[in-house]
């Protein structure tokens, strides 16, 4: 049955509500991310934004290790929540985090024999200068470092790499 008007606007204030307490501006992800947590805004928040902004505030190097641990499993559990199986989201990963998490996506999918992985960074929008830096260190880093790859910005979504493997 579809959403009427009013479910509709509901929903898009709930979106609203989580790109601005968590920084993700994608709204297919949180869209996803509402469904999955029974379109609950504030544990969507939680699982992502609360993290980030907890590392943003400068935390003493061990708890900042704790953080970004924190950060990367929730990361991980939820793309594998997600149905794609070649599609993984990287919003909510600092830049550094995001390169780490990427070359393990690389592996794992080279394990799985896929051929093609896509990587959800943002297109930078809300970065300086509108370049999203998460995209450009995981460019890098797969040019310099993993040869055998060949990594690509989707011509459709500026916001997602296509890594073929």
């Amino acid at each position: 049955m579809p959403l009427t008007k009013y479910e509709k606007q509901h929903q898009q204030r709930m979106v609203g509500a989580v790109k601005k307490a968590s920084g993700i501006q994608d709204t297919l992800a949180i869209n996803e991310a509402l469904a999955d947590n029974g379109n609950d805004a504030k544990k969507v928040c939680d699982n992502f934004g609360v993290i980030r902004m907890k590392l943003k505030r400068g935390p003493k190097e061990e708890t900042k290790v704790k953080l970004e641990k924190e950060l990367l499993q929730e990361a991980r559990s939820y793309n594998e929540r997600r149905n794609s199986h070649d599609r993984f989201d990287l919003h909510c990963l600092t830049v550094n985090l995001a390169v780490i998490y990427a070359k393990e996506l690389i592996e794992e999918a080279r394990k799985k024999g896929l051929r093609t992985i896509f990587l959800v960074t943002g297109a930078g929008n809300n970065s300086p200068n509108g370049v999203c830096n998460t995209k450009r260190a995981i460019m890098w880093e797969i040019k310099w470092n993993m040869p055998q790859c060949r990594v690509t910005e989707d011509p459709s979504n500026q916001g997602m790499l296509i890594v073929e493997l």
